[in-house]
């Protein structure tokens, strides 16, 4: 399954890049996040390793997560290695990834944020097919939108 929103952001590519990968800007931008830190592998690119920490619905989350893919100033790809939900492993979720897509249009950046997953047949599957792309869509564009404030300068 996926779910995906892309907002215009009137700032350079080099900019949107700079705020959209900065581990310490990410509690700024990302819808949730209140901290982060750096947990191995490379500061910056491919093996970083990291932990989130976000509130989601009242409910405390931890997130390991791993990038997968750094191409500069184009595309972060970050796996979802484990997550605890209120100190419980989560469960339902299989193979989730984040996708921070970036490219150039005219004198602005498109920025797509992607949520991609699979869900066994059964209760997580049906609350991944009717309520992911609205709930995780409203995530989405309020990332998006924080993401724009942060790379214009006016946070």
């Amino acid at each position: 399954m996926r779910v995906a929103r892309s907002r215009l952001i009137k700032a350079p590519v080099a900019q949107v890049w700079r705020a959209a990968s900065a581990l310490d800007d990410l509690p700024k931008w990302f819808s949730s996040v209140e901290a982060v830190q750096h947990t191995g592998g490379p500061a910056e690119g491919a093996g970083r390793r990291q932990l989130v920490s976000r509130t989601l619905y009242g409910r405390e989350s931890r997130l390991t997560q791993e990038v997968t893919a750094w191409e500069q100033e184009r595309r972060i790809a970050l796996k979802h290695l484990e997550e605890t939900v209120d100190g419980a492993k989560a469960g339902g979720v299989r193979d989730f990834h984040t996708i921070i897509a970036i490219r150039p249009i005219a004198d602005r950046t498109e920025v797509t944020l992607a949520y991609e997953w699979r869900s066994p047949l059964g209760v997580s599957w049906l609350l991944s097919l009717f309520l992911a792309g609205r709930v995780m869509g409203k995530e989405q564009n309020a990332s998006l939108k924080l993401l724009e404030k942060l790379a214009q300068g006016t946070s």
